[in-house]
């Protein structure tokens, strides 16, 4: 199908971000990370990777959070890298301290880095980096579950022996996964369910074993791995709201 091409997937999610990207209401600072991964504001992380970083709402917050940490942060969508650029320096913070590029995480990439192409460098830059940690908040769903193990061995040349990922994406059963029509399943991976929304933009919904096999199977340890359930009650409506996200946390292994 061609909404499962990358390159189609690409034009959407720029699209996206040119649009629904711009409004103030969209950005809202991701603070909570800090709290469900306190591994970041560690003394000893010094060096964060966040893949899909759209608009800075995690970037933001990890800056502040972690004084001592510098960021790398990446996205496929142009104007989602300047958003996020754009979100560092209207939060008075250090913008040397946050490196942003494009970047097309669902593809290989030429191992030595010297293809002569855009990606290929910017891929090699992220495996030099070998970070303390790699964050990966609702990305990973927006990638076609074919081509979602690559993501994750980027991840893993991205990492330092030892680093860990950050992950947190929508879990089987949640609630925008219910709100779907039955038109717009448009395929399954390995144990989730793939959607596309009004947009075209694609939605992944995971289950643990999904998760922890995918991860796996690229060489990571699991060190955490669970379904948080959110219930928000909607006053104006009436509703409660019951949300499901996929949390993991997975090791490069020491070597």
């Amino acid at each position: 199908q061609a909404l499962l091409r990358p390159e189609e997937q690409g034009r959407m999610w720029e699209g996206f971000h040119r649009k629904v990207n711009t409004t103030a209401k969209f950005f809202k600072e991701r603070r909570y990370i800090l709290q469900e991964f306190p591994q970041l504001v560690a003394e000893d992380t010094r060096h964060v990777v966040e893949f899909g970083c759209g608009n800075g709402s995690s970037v933001v917050p990890l800056l502040k959070g972690n004084p001592r940490a510098r960021v790398t942060a990446v996205d496929f969508s142009p104007s989602a890298v300047s958003h996020t650029r754009e979100a560092v320096r209207q939060s008075g913070l250090d913008p040397e301290r946050c490196a942003l590029f494009t970047c097309d995480l669902s593809r290989p990439g030429d191992k030595g880095g010297d293809g002569g192409g855009d990606n290929d460098r910017a891929l090699a830059r992220l495996h030099a980096s070998q970070a303390d940690a790699v964050l990966m908040m609702f990305m990973l769903s927006a990638v076609p579950p074919d081509l979602m193990q690559e993501s994750i061995r980027h991840a893993f040349a991205s990492l330092r022996p030892g680093g860990l990922v950050f992950f947190r994406d929508y879990g089987m059963y949640d609630l925008t996964q219910l709100r779907f029509d039955a038109s717009q399943h448009v395929g399954a991976g390995q144990h989730g369910e793939v959607y596309t929304r009004g947009d075209g933009t694609l939605s992944y919904f995971f289950t643990m074993e999904d998760l922890c096999e995918r991860f796996a199977s690229e060489g990571f340890l699991a060190l955490e791995t669970d379904y948080v359930r959110v219930a928000l009650y909607n006053r104006k409506k009436d509703f409660e709201m019951r949300r499901v996200f996929a949390h993991g946390v997975f090791q490069r292994p020491q070597e």
